[in-house]
């Protein structure tokens, strides 16, 4: 039996990635993860082990999703990377790659799916507070991100005329292992979660819980946007 609602979510395996699985499963989506790193945890979901820079990955999951031909289909570009900051060349391209080459070909391909199969389905891209705002000691990281912001409109704008929403979320200071730098020192904890208009961090689920607003009916005039869960951080002044 084919899945009425189908969605491919990259970095599946990280917090972040696990929770917005969690989230889709409950709205009765199958769903395809891909991850270098191991399936985590014991949700019901297809696991394929790899770098999102494979194009030998892309190829096998595109693969299978034609075999299921889903009514709705959708892309969850989540996976990224944030290097230490480095004066060379190898720093400066495996950033951009992982986190804005890798998600050009996700998104051409999923975007040639709907132009042939006319299915429902959206894009939503995973980006971050440093696609509008300066931090230190992670150019590459910056400017992969706000790449990516807009490298998601430009598809919004492509597939619109079929009713395919493109939109980006962008995760604020997360409990994640990505963060762990400033979990682990106090002082920096604290000067985050001063920053936040709500004085706290972020948990994955708030993440995946915006997500998944994206993937339902009630987001379906939403496209081209960039939706942020950061308990205030662009929005707050002195």
């Amino acid at each position: 039996m084919k899945p009425t609602k189908l969605a491919v979510v990259t970095g599946s395996s990280g917090e972040i990635g696990q929770a917005i699985c969690e989230s889709l499963l409950s709205e009765n989506f199958k769903i395809i993860g891909v991850d270098i790193e191991p399936k985590k945890g014991k949700l019901n979901y297809d696991h394929i082990s790899g770098s999102v820079e494979d194009f030998s990955i892309i190829e096998e999951v595109f693969l299978k999703v034609r075999k299921l031909q889903p009514d709705f289909f959708v892309l969850i570009n989540n996976a990224g990377v944030s290097l230490p900051f480095e004066k060379t060349a190898n720093y400066w391209e495996k950033t951009i790659r992982i986190n804005l080459s890798s998600p050009f070909f996700w998104m051409e391909s999923a975007a040639s799916y709907f132009e042939e199969m006319k299915c429902g389905g959206r894009i939503i891209s995973v980006t971050s507070l440093s696609a509008e705002l300066a931090f230190p000691n992670n150019p590459a990281y910056m400017a992969s991100k706000s790449g990516l912001k807009q490298l998601t409109k430009s598809y919004g704008l492509r597939l619109g005329p079929l009713g395919i929403c493109c939109n980006n979320v962008g995760p604020g200071y997360i409990h994640t292992k990505f963060n762990s730098k400033s979990l682990d020192d106090p002082k920096a904890y604290d000067m985050r979660e001063q920053r936040s208009i709500l004085n706290r961090w972020g948990i994955p689920l708030e993440v995946a819980n915006v997500v998944l607003f994206l993937t339902s009916q009630k987001s379906e005039f939403i496209t081209c946007q960039d939706i942020y869960v950061d308990g205030g951080w662009l929005a707050k002044g002195i």
